[in-house]
């Protein structure tokens, strides 16, 4: 990360070392940022939010703010979600916060939760609304510790597909690229930012007119009326995962799910941790609509047996130790085929969508 960094400035200077630009932006992994904070002093760090990742790359969440909070922000505006107990606990007294207000949708009942109790006192949080996770509005009944308040207030329609954003009296309504609460979130910090940095409504949202998800996250396709639906989710990511089990079980009609998940190789690297199968909702897939689940690769039985204890059928579940003749396994007699692969397995994913459009 600090090498791509490096040579992306490098690439874009001048034989006397001057920037040939205005302005840098930096997407950072949480977990290394504070290698890249060391040298690079950001004048705007946006944090979305912190959940906790794969044990072999990061362990827990806090473990990760641990590491943030030793970097010096004094200098730089943090752009913060309110609804994360997490990630606003950087706060430096230079922040603006940005979160949803309460929403009818259904709370998920998530296996995992990164923070129950207060982290000043230890005692159990009140929810005041949760949308996910531990993303939401709590406070502590015994402290003063409690979400904090929003600068950025997001009213969320997705029967619309609209987020309308209130900052002090004023109100701008801005549509979604994607029908979810989190890529919500995501548009909410970039206004934040945008506003924060002096750009005006009419100029935010012209720069997001063409804002679309980029085709190895997400792809529907209708081939002879059935539809092809392609989701990426971040290798070994409980979270991940288990937001993009969460959409899936909501699309109407009949489905085959096809998972390209649980490579024991990942580019470079080779592990046998299973261990984030059970931290991952795979409970959210019982559903009478989902009538083929087809399992690929070399850990193919394990997440055959996380399924069953998820109580999904055995016949529901197919088991294929490889990633080819997938097409053969396919019931289309159902009214969507989705293709869940991860970040390294995304091109097997590629070559199934084209072998389903004939090509």
């Amino acid at each position: 990360m600090r090498a791509g960094i490096a040579s992306v400035l490098i690439k874009n200077c001048s034989f006397t070392g001057k920037i040939k630009a205005d302005l840098g932006i930096f997407e950072v992994d949480e977990r290394g940022a504070y290698k890249v904070f060391k040298y690079l002093k950001p004048d705007y760090l946006i944090c979305t939010n912190l959940f906790r990742d794969s044990i072999k790359r990061n362990g827990h969440a806090e473990f990760v703010l641990k590491k943030l909070k030793e970097n010096d922000f004094s200098k730089t505006t943090l752009i913060l979600n309110a609804d994360d107990l997490i990630s606003s606990q950087l706060n430096q007294n230079n922040s603006v916060f940005f979160g949803i207000e309460k929403t009818n949708l259904k709370s998920l009942n998530n296996i995992v939760n990164d923070i129950s109790n207060c982290p000043v006192c230890q005692s159990k949080l009140i929810v005041d609304y949760n949308h996910y996770y531990h993303i939401g509005k709590y406070h502590c009944p015994n402290c003063k510790f409690k979400s904090p308040s929003k600068d950025f207030i997001g009213k969320l329609d997705l029967k619309k597909n609209i987020l309308t954003i209130k900052n002090k009296d004023e109100k701008i309504t801005y549509n979604l690229f994607q029908d979810n609460i989190y890529n919500a979130y995501n548009l909410l910090a970039a206004v934040t930012l945008f506003k924060t940095f002096g750009l005006t409504d009419q100029q935010i949202k012209k720069g997001l007119k063409n804002v679309t998800a980029p085709k190895t996250r997400y792809e529907k396709i209708t081939n002879n009326n059935l539809e092809i639906i392609s989701l990426l989710s971040k290798n070994q990511n409980p979270i991940s995962t288990s937001l993009t089990l969460d959409y899936i079980s909501q699309l109407d009609g009949d489905k085959t799910l096809i998972f390209m998940i649980t490579d024991i190789k990942t580019k470079k690297h080779k592990t046998e941790d299973t261990s984030w199968l059970y931290d991952t909702d795979f409970e959210f897939l019982n559903k009478s609509n989902i009538k083929q689940i087809i399992c690929c690769g070399e850990r193919c039985y394990d997440l055959n047996l996380r399924l069953k204890l998820a109580g999904i059928k055995e016949n529901v579940i197919i088991t294929n130790e490889s990633y080819d003749h997938i097409k053969e396994l396919i019931d289309f007699n159902n009214e969507k085929i989705i293709i869940l692969s991860a970040l390294y397995s995304y091109k097997k994913a590629d070559k199934l969508k084209k072998e389903l459009r004939g090509e």
